[in-house]
């Protein structure tokens, strides 16, 4: 068993004063020590139902019998399972479309910026075959000197 109370990161010497507590449960832990028997009566009944040690645990194994068996003879612990399944079902695919549409946006601003640098380098290559100087086609196409310089010796147009 872990218990915690709310304290401040920045200053462990403030503590929230609401009154509350969150405790960790662990049914497999291998201590029991301090523990409340009828906390460790109910970690054993979630390792296995069938051990009922306490009038705690039986009152628990009562309330799930009887949400077990509800008039349509579904349970609703199992409709609720079945809800919370639906529900991560219909998160996931949710997930799905708006990573496809993430991954098309950001596909077609690639292509786009792709495009525009293969427009650009034609615009230079078709520049310096005008026999422009280069100085005058990085600064039309504000594009760097040595950038330019490089393209032209790759299409191996510099003279």
């Amino acid at each position: 068993m872990y218990t915690f109370n709310f304290r401040c990161n920045e200053d462990t010497s403030i503590k929230l004063n609401d009154n509350s507590t969150i405790v960790f449960l662990c049914s497999k832990g291998k201590s029991n020590s301090g523990i409340d028997k009828d906390i460790v009566s109910f970690l054993d009944y979630i390792n296995d139902d069938s051990q009922i040690k306490s009038d705690f645990v039986k009152e628990i194994d009562k309330k799930v019998n009887q949400l077990n068996k509800n008039a349509d003879g579904e349970g609703e612990v199992h409709m609720y399972e079945w809800s919370f399944m639906k529900e991560r079902e219909k998160g996931r695919a949710e997930g799905i479309v708006e990573g496809r549409a993430e991954g098309r946006a950001e596909g077609r601003a690639e292509g786009r910026a792709e495009g525009v640098e293969i427009g650009q380098v034609k615009l230079i290559i078709n520049m310096i075959k005008y026999n422009m100087p280069l100085e005058t086609i990085a600064n039309s196409t504000k594009v760097a000197l040595e950038k330019v310089r490089q393209i032209a010796k790759e299409n191996k147009l510099l003279k």
